[in-house]
């Protein structure tokens, strides 16, 4: 197992009152997995890929990446030392720095890692290429679309290889066609690089291309889906459909 979450939960507690935000999770993903998780605003998607991320400590419960507990590494810097070394984000806004190009946006994190500079843009360029934008490397951001911006992105929480790439709602921002032609790229790129994907959306088009769907609920996880990759993609799509509404106590399955 690449992940394993067990007995996770996050509350705050205002005037000695607990609001969980993440309630007693428990869940396993084997390496190469491609899961997506659903649920409406305020299910606790986000927190969870918080957590795996450390960027927020948990309240109770443990989360072990590649066999090493993160309570190990709670304590800076060891949490970005963690970051750096295991965990890739891909984020709805992109989040690519405006004043350099698309190469060096890539080329950063290795840089900061201490990586030689022809070593680390080696890297970038082969990346670059492999998302379709080698010729465009020296472009800055403002003068990419929405799609070539999300595809740098990818390069870039690609770059040092990490085992898990946690993706929050990568493609909210773009239109169906670019969508269709990103998640090809995400599925690609981890069938080559034997990288698991952690990806949260809204979308049932979206979450067709995983293995296995899970959904939450008021912080819980309530449904766990494996994808029938027999189905063709429509089919897959209605199955979700049906569970996110089951899922929202909009209907019963």
């Amino acid at each position: 197992m690449i992940l394993e979450i067990q007995s996770l939960s996050k509350f705050y507690t205002t005037h000695s009152k607990k609001t969980y935000a993440i309630k007693d999770i428990n869940l396993t993903i084997s390496r190469s997995e491609f899961i997506v998780v659903m649920g409406k605003s305020g299910s606790g998607k986000t927190t969870l890929l918080q957590l795996i991320g450390a960027l927020i400590e948990p309240s109770e419960g443990d989360i072990r990446v590649d066999g090493q507990s993160l309570q190990e590494i709670s304590v800076e810097p060891h949490a970005t030392q963690y970051r750096r070394d295991k965990v890739g984000f891909i984020f709805q806004f992109f989040n690519l720095i405006a004043s350099i190009n698309a190469e060096d946006n890539v080329a950063m994190p290795l840089l900061l890692a201490g990586v030689k500079k022809k070593e680390a843009y080696d890297k970038t360029k082969d990346l670059l290429e492999k998302v379709g934008l080698l010729n465009k490397r020296k472009q800055y951001p403002h003068t990419l679309s929405g799609g070539e911006q999300q595809r740098v992105a990818i390069a870039r929480a690609l770059v040092q290889n990490p085992c898990l790439l946690l993706a929050d709602e990568p493609t909210g921002n773009l239109d169906s066609v670019t969508t269709s032609h990103i998640l090809s790229l995400l599925v690609q790129l981890q069938k080559y690089r034997n990288q698991t994907i952690l990806l949260v959306t809204h979308d049932p088009q979206v979450a067709a291309h995983a293995d296995r769907v899970i959904f939450l609920h008021d912080g819980k996880l309530i449904l766990d889906h494996a994808n029938d990759k027999e189905c063709d993609h429509n089919k897959r799509v209605s199955v979700i459909v049906e569970l996110q509404l089951a899922s929202q106590g909009k209907v019963d399955i």
